[in-house]
């Protein structure tokens, strides 16, 4: 039995781990408090929750008997152990806000993050540890300096970028200085523990402190991009299942700091913010789309309770260090360091603005550039928060730094410099932006959101038939509105077309990369598809002065890859049991090179005419009896207007003209494997269809006619058959045949035996696979293959479509040409074929390949020597020699070189060297079979025309 005595200290501890609970709640209480009634402030968040902070912290340190519910649970808080703080808010927090990084921009501006994350950080601990040893009363040595700038090195941008983002600034600024912060924590956490190991006295050589550095910062981003890459591949088969995939991405991010940080002896902090970048590009890509909204929203609720609880908690630690450094004879801060912690705010202030000068030219050049004004803003950005005051908390529990005074004056320096940056920088933040005139947008930006609102209350008051009330009002009212006049004169003097086009240029791609994400919703295309696309609108929107030009960005993706190309020929030629499988291969690389492209040609039309929509919703604006202002410019509203609709007609030609390499792309897959848009559009009709079908179910859900039992199963059902067509389609080219037997089917090799067509051409034929554009032989090359086309066309050894062929060499074809004269006959009538294609003269231009190659197999092969005579009947094609025509008893006619079709003529053709002769059918047996094709598709476009005059009579009746 349990001793009686131990009870009351048992329900001591018990107290107190409530306690520990209570000041949770309180302190998100707080955090509501700040975030809702203290909003009209204008003091950033995160400073409000560390002044709340510093109140409790005095508070409880008084002893006050009001302070009793939270006394002993504030003690417990604010002795937690530096490491259980880290490990408990970082993974959160650095996840979080790298999550919300655009991965374009990340990638843009990766290179100047990591040159003010990496030098930047360097020569911020050095000039810090200077100013420190030589202007501050302490007597430091280097090892304590330079770990105490390294502390500094850290900054935390929550409070500016959540005022850069309020006050409308672009996201290019934003982000550098998120993810200089992110890249900032993880450099100084490493820099730091390496300073640390000399500050406790422990040795370390130069190639040993190399070596850990090296394991450190290298070793870092691989763990988060091994566990990232983990994440998402599991997430793929994770199929609307909100909460697993949810949690698995909270696991993932603390699994990724703990293994990094205690398992493989790297730093966790970048190994965590690896992860978020790459969840932020790739991961959340394989996020099912049931589960998209809920995971942002449980992350920001993440983000938001940790920021709240660590600067409320940073407050009461510096409180309370404060207090307990400052009482009593043996007081460790004295009146003297409160103007020393104001000393290093300015010198914090120089110091970043001196490494901003310093790697100036740089990041004028790197990523988007740099101006001046966005500099004033970076360097006013540096406030320090959360990663710096656990870096403190390290130095004060560190009993192996001897220096006692060294420890408390670490944190009582990092908490007065959160404060003051917090306060002073975070709070000042929006009047530095509109002192240097950076929160006023462009005038085409004003036009089109005044514009905006116009369109919106005008429809608004439209539905609601407010119109004839609005027109009865007095003139006193329209009167108190800004006059027209003024406004169109204002904004015409301040734009110019190209900032119309501009604008109305960045509008359509928004547009664009909005419907990606739409189309990605509606699993029309997958997750790499979705980030190749929006890849490609983000390259254009970073290029705005130039046309539209998406295409360029996504044509390398339509390439077939190498590995497919490469399976190919290894299956077929060593694995033919994998000749299915490589079949298959083949045709999901072209399916997916083919959505690539219908998406962009759809989401280029979709967009356009939500533009030219709006556009028109423009045009009656001017016709709005409320608009029809005093004092009316004519000629400032017509100039407005026709820029307006120049600029949106020259955008319309932009998209219209980037689609038509994708379109070619799909007439060129489409050509050599039609069955490929055969999926594509069987697959969209089903989901569409699927989709339909759970937005009724949705509908009827609302009504109530269905019990939640009844309405999950159903919904199951539809998801089942949902993931079942994603993850397996239907394999639209299992019928087709294999090459092989593609090749074995070709009328050249008929009258080959099977064993010796095996032995003798398929061991030593050799499968390829050309991309749309690419040579089948290098120019200039003496040629030692026959390619025998499959799929596909070509012209001049290049590939007009996707063009799979088996390249058989010379001297086996010539062995088998030899000894079967159906396959020389076979192997001349296609040799004539190609180049009739080139060279058939008017007679012949009008067939496309496939019709040439059909009137070709009907020839007669004909080897001539020189001096032998040639009657043509119908019409013949000379491969290769020359020929004179010559009637009896006259003289040689001009000579015919080949390739050239020879017409029937009443003289004979005499061979002026030995010729090879292919003899056409009759041209009017050719005319004949040509000319029904002719009439029925004179027929069928008669019958369109016929039906469509149909309709319109129909429609005006």
């Amino acid at each position: 039995m349990q001793d009686p005595a131990e009870a009351p200290a048992e329900l001591a501890n018990d107290g107190e781990a409530v306690d520990a609970l209570a000041f949770f709640v309180i302190t998100l209480l707080l955090g509501i408090f700040s975030t809702h009634l203290l909003a009209w402030t204008r003091v950033p968040y995160t400073a409000l929750l560390l002044v709340w902070g510093l109140v409790v912290g005095i508070g409880n340190s008084t002893d006050s008997a009001h302070w009793v519910l939270l006394g002993s649970g504030v003690r417990m808080w604010e002795n937690i152990d530096p490491n259980l703080l880290l490990t408990s808010f970082l993974p959160i927090l650095l996840f979080a806000g790298a999550l919300g990084l655009e991965w374009h921009t990340v990638r843009r501006l990766l290179s100047s993050s990591l040159l003010l994350a990496g030098p930047g950080v360097l020569v911020g601990t050095v000039l810090t540890a200077v100013l420190v040893k030589y202007t501050f009363p302490y007597g430091w040595s280097w090892t304590l300096a330079l770990l105490f700038g390294a502390m500094f090195s850290a900054t935390d941008p929550v409070a500016v970028v959540a005022v850069l983002k309020e006050a409308g600034m672009d996201k290019q600024l934003r982000t550098l200085v998120d993810l200089e912060a992110l890249l900032n924590d993880g450099t100084a956490y490493v820099l730091f523990f390496l300073l640390r190991v000399w500050a406790e006295g422990r040795h370390q050589s130069a190639g040993d402190a190399i070596k850990l550095f090296c394991q450190l910062s290298i070793g870092g981003p691989a763990t988060g991009l091994l566990f990232g890459v983990a994440m998402t591949a599991w997430l793929r088969f994770m199929y609307n299942n909100p909460m697993a995939e949810i949690t698995l991405t909270v696991l993932t991010a603390y699994a990724t700091y703990l293994v990094g940080d205690r398992l493989f002896g790297v730093s966790g902090v970048l190994a965590v913010v690896i992860l978020g970048l790459w969840a932020g590009a790739k991961g959340i890509h394989a996020v099912s789309r049931k589960a998209e909204q809920s995971l942002h929203i449980m992350w920001e609720v993440l983000e938001y309770v940790a920021n709240t609880l660590i600067f409320v908690l940073s407050g009461v630690i510096i409180s309370n260090r404060i207090h307990t450094s400052s009482q009593g004879e043996d007081a460790i801060v004295h009146a003297l360091d409160y103007a020393y912690a104001l000393l290093l705010w300015v010198y914090l202030l120089v110091i970043r603005g001196v490494t901003l000068v310093v790697f100036w030219p740089l990041l004028q050049r790197w990523g988007y550039g740099i101006t001046a004004r966005e500099g004033v803003v970076l360097a006013w950005s540096g406030l320090r928060g959360a990663v710096g005051l656990s870096l403190s908390l390290f130095v004060l529990l560190d009993r192996q730094i001897s220096d006692a005074r060294f420890r408390s004056l670490a944190v009582f320096f990092m908490g007065a410099q959160a404060l003051l940056t917090l306060v002073i920088q975070g709070t000042t933040m929006p009047w530095l932006l509109q002192a240097l005139g950076m929160t006023k947008p462009p005038a085409a930006k004003q036009l089109f959101l005044r514009r905006m609102l116009r369109r919106v209350e005008a429809r608004g008051e439209k539905t609601l038939g407010l119109s004839r009330y609005i027109s009865r009002l007095s003139g006193s009212t329209l009167g108190a509105m800004p006059s027209a006049e003024e406004l169109q004169k204002q904004t015409a003097l301040r734009m110019n077309r190209t900032a119309m086009v501009r604008e109305k240029r960045g509008r359509l791609l928004l547009a664009i990369r909005q419907t990606y994400q739409d189309f990605f919703r509606d699993y029309f295309i997958d997750s790499d598809q979705v980030f190749q696309l929006k890849g490609s609108a983000d390259r254009a929107l970073d290029a705005l002065d130039e046309p539209l030009g998406d295409w360029a960005s996504v044509r390398p993706r339509c390439a077939i890859p190498w590995r497919v190309k490469a399976l190919q020929r290894f299956a077929d030629s060593r694995l033919p049991w994998l000749a299915r499988w490589a079949r298959a291969a083949l045709f999901r690389a072209l399916e997916r090179s083919a959505t690539l492209a219908l998406a962009l040609c759809h989401a280029h039309a979709i967009a356009l005419k939500d533009l030219q929509e709006h556009e028109g919703m423009e045009l009656g604006d001017y016709h709005d009896p409320r608009l029809r202002l005093r004092r009316c410019s004519i000629g400032a509203e017509g100039l407005l207007e026709e820029m307006k609709i120049n600029a949106t007609a020259q955008i319309a030609v932009e998209s219209q003209a980037s689609c038509v390499g994708a379109r070619r792309h799909l007439a060129a897959v489409k050509a050599a494997m039609p069955e490929v848009l055969t999926a594509i559009k069987t697959k969209q009709l089903a989901q569409e269809l699927l989709l339909y079908k759970e937005d009724h179910l949705q509908d009827i859900a609302k009504t109530g006619l269905v019990e939640d039992k009844e309405m999950d199963d159903l919904t199951k059902l539809l998801d089942h058959k949902l993931k079942a067509l994603h993850y397996h389609p239907p394999p639209f080219d299992a019928a087709a045949p294999l090459p092989a037997q593609l090749l074995a089917d070709h009328p050249m090799f008929a009258g080959v035996p099977d064993s010796e067509f095996h032995s003798q051409v398929l061991r030593r034929a050799r499968l390829c696979v050309f991309d749309q554009g690419e040579r089948l032989q290098a120019a200039g090359a003496r040629a030692t293959r026959v390619f025998v086309l499959l799929r596909g066309s070509m012209a001049a050894l290049v590939a007009a479509t996707v063009v799979l062929a088996y390249a058989i060499p010379f001297e086996a074809l010539a062995a088998l040409m030899a000894r079967y004269s159906s396959v020389s006959d076979g192997a001349w009538q296609a040799c004539g074929a190609a180049l009739a294609l080139r060279h058939g003269g008017p007679e012949l231009e009008n067939l496309s390949y496939n019709e040439l190659q059909e009137l070709f197999r009907e020839a007669r092969v004909g080897t001539l020597g020189k001096g032998a005579r040639l009657r043509v009947a119908g019409s013949a094609f000379l491969v290769f020699g020359r020929v004179a025509p010559q009637r009896p008893g006259g003289k040689p006619g001009e000579p015919l070189a080949g390739p050239t079709i020879l017409p029937a003529l009443p003289a004979i053709y005499v061979a002026q060297t030995p010729i090879k002769v292919l003899h056409l059918p009759p041209v009017f047996d050719l005319r004949r079979q040509l000319q029904p094709k002719g009439a029925a598709a004179v027929a069928a476009a008669a019958a369109a025309a016929a039906a469509a005059a149909a309709v319109a009579a129909a429609a005006a009746g």
